[in-house]
């Protein structure tokens, strides 16, 4: 259900002029992301933080998505 969400927030890969109409922007997914991970849900987490990289990489929050990455990958072993 999570994973549904964040998908449609992410819509498919921004084209080259930007994201689609009514896509989530990095900031969007960047705080789902931290949503979930202080809910415990690092999994969803981590997938919402990767969307950001995949479909923002160029955002200042990419490598702050990252970070939050490693930490949730760290947490979950």
């Amino acid at each position: 259900e999570m994973d549904e969400r964040i998908a449609q927030a992410a819509g498919p890969a921004p084209p080259a002029g930007g994201p689609p109409a009514g896509a989530a922007d990095a900031r969007d997914l960047y705080d789902m992301g931290i949503e979930h991970r202080n809910r415990g849900n690092l999994g969803t987490a981590r997938r919402a933080f990767q969307q950001v990289v995949d479909s923002f990489p160029e955002d200042p929050l990419a490598p702050q998505a990252l970070r939050q990455i490693a930490e949730a990958l760290y947490l979950e072993d």
